[in-house]
């Protein structure tokens, strides 16, 4: 049976955030998405022209209205603004016995200033985090939370440590803010772990937080642990940061659909190739391009069972790098693939587990030049005892259409 998540955040009419983004998320990761709206706003990429709050009354029956028949195996807490809709959450959610709940507690725009008053902050503390599985705080929100300034990854850990300790919760406490800038840390249990990433040159970054924790909360409404969950929910993000959309005049939305991949019989395919259209790539499009090609090629010719996900990450990567795109290429190598279309397992550098016959992976490498052109070249392997076969069968030659 299909696992399902309730999202309770406001709506954005822009899409890159909010509900949107949440529910885009949750199908992109498996799960079967609902909502329940607290407040509607009319905003774009330049930003909030207007917020239109629903009554706590309505909030309650808007919950009631999924609990009742459609249970959520995942619950995740978006922006509340006001005090008595975080009390009618907590009301709801302890009557429904809510469980997997992911609190991304939006109280501190990028530029500091605080977005929820001080009221509805002190309830956000006294009635939700206690329920919550996982706090998703990014560096100013942890100040606030911890009372403490957080300028290096010790204070992060400290921070942490205190947010956990006080609310008796796991805190993924997020880099970005010129700290640490693409390394995640959780607590919990009085230990941590530091999930690492590499910085996406992508100024179009709105809707990021909504899409991290509806990401984790998905992961969690599957069955895996908190751990898995995260780095699964991290791996979703990079990706739909690394596809580079670039809509609207301000900083933009995330394409979070850019790898949902295929479905036959319950399991999952997955295939990319960068097309032309109307006319021959230039001399330089068509290096790039032979170049993805030829780091698809190389990562794949050393695939057989002993061999470290790492080493095929770095065949790919150090043919990119050597040819002067290293840093464009911003993603792993590949992903598992099975029941899941992202499933449990990566094609990446920090991955030194050895391959096994009868593992079905994606290699994709790319390079993606800003305001000039993006290329990705994804094939599906099966590996076998001494190499693997190619489930793909589509050219990877230039197309032109």
């Amino acid at each position: 049976m299909m696992k399902t998540a309730l999202t309770i955040a406001g709506s954005d009419s822009s899409g890159g955030a909010g509900i949107q983004a949440d529910l885009k998320t949750m199908i992109a990761n498996g799960v079967y998405g609902m909502s329940a709206i607290t407040a509607l706003t009319a905003q774009n990429t330049t930003g909030v022209q207007g917020i239109f709050e629903v009554t706590p009354e309505f909030l309650e029956q808007e919950i009631d209205s999924v609990f009742t028949d459609i249970r959520p195996d995942a619950v995740k807490i978006g922006m509340v603004s006001s005090a008595g809709l975080i009390k009618s959450i907590a009301k709801k959610l302890h009557e429904h016995k809510a469980e997997n709940i992911v609190v991304d507690p939006v109280m501190v725009a990028t530029s500091g200033s605080k977005l929820i008053s001080d009221d509805a902050i002190g309830t956000l503390k006294e009635y939700l985090f206690p329920m919550a599985a996982v706090l998703t705080p990014n560096i100013p929100e942890t100040e606030v939370l911890s009372g403490m300034e957080v300028k290096s990854a010790e204070d992060m850990i400290a921070a942490a440590k205190q947010i956990s300790e006080t609310y008796h919760c796991a805190v993924l406490c997020k880099g970005g803010h010129q700290l640490n800038d693409a390394n995640d840390l959780l607590y919990r249990d009085g230990s941590y772990r530091w999930f690492n990433g590499k910085r996406i040159d992508n100024p179009n970054t709105h809707g990021t937080g909504c899409t991290l924790s509806s990401a984790i909360a998905s992961n969690l409404a599957k069955g895996y642990d908190l751990d898995t969950a995260v780095e699964r929910a991290k791996a979703y993000i990079s990706g739909a940061l690394a596809a580079m959309l670039d809509l609207g005049s301000g900083s933009g939305p995330m394409d979070h659909g850019f790898d949902i991949g295929g479905k036959y019989k319950n399991y999952c395919s997955d295939m990319t190739r960068t097309v032309f259209i109307g006319k021959e790539p230039s001399k330089e499009h068509a290096h790039v391009y032979n170049i993805v090609k030829s780091a698809n090629e190389k990562a794949i010719s050393i695939i057989k069972e002993g061999v470290k996900f790492s080493d095929i990450d770095k065949a790919a990567r150090n043919l990119i790098t050597e040819a002067g795109y290293g840093e464009y290429f911003t993603h792993r190598t590949g992903h598992s693939i099975g029941i899941e279309v992202h499933d449990f397992g990566n094609v990446s550098s920090v991955n030194d587990e050895e391959v096994k016959a009868g593992m079905i992976f994606s290699v994709e490498p790319g390079i993606y030049l800003k305001d000039n052109i993006g290329v990705r070249i994804e094939d599906l392997v099966l590996v076998t005892k001494d190499g693997c076969e190619v489930l793909n069968s589509v050219t990877k030659e230039i197309v032109v259409l």
